[in-house]
């Protein structure tokens, strides 16, 4: 049996640099918060806890939607997935910097967290498979079908087992 050489998809190093960019902009997202913290305290008058939940909303939503986004983005598709994970995450940093009051804020990161949870799954799983000649991704199941896979008929008892 002659083996074939697996060719490289030539588009792969760009798909690389699209999927880390999309990383930057989430990663950018979170750390400029890092640095606005004593503006926010200081202009919105926010306590202690309503910073801490600022900080925390982000990260309650984006570990609570990451699987979900996976699962979202094999069903449906990972570059739709990708791409309105990001439009969302705009969405959100864009009413977050228009936001009057902490709670505006607070729900904004809730936002920002639960549209992040696409991108950085999906980045991160589609690089693996991009960057790697010749891996399989496994197929995405039909809409409706279950994902789980055929279970297999039971077996029959083992002889002189009674039942």
């Amino acid at each position: 049996m002659i083996e074939t050489p697996v060719r490289a998809d030539p588009r792969r190093w760009w798909m690389l640099a699209v999927l880390c960019l999309s990383l930057l902009i989430v990663f950018v997202g979170n750390s400029s918060l890092n640095v606005t913290i004593p503006t926010l305290s200081r202009d919105l008058h926010a306590t202690e806890s309503e910073l801490q939940w600022v900080v925390a909303s982000y990260s309650l939503v984006f570990a609570g939607l990451l699987f979900s986004a996976g699962a979202i983005g094999d069903r449906f598709g990972r570059k739709g997935a990708l791409q309105l994970g990001l439009v969302g995450f705009l969405f959100g940093a864009a009413l977050a910097s228009a936001s009057t009051a902490m709670w505006e804020l607070i729900a904004c990161r809730a936002l920002m967290g639960g549209a992040a949870a696409g991108p950085i799954f999906l980045g991160s799983a589609t690089a693996q498979g991009a960057l790697r000649p010749g891996a399989k991704v496994a197929p995405r199941p039909a809409p409706g079908a279950s994902s789980s896979p055929p279970r297999s008929p039971p077996s029959s008892p083992p002889s002189g087992a009674r039942p």
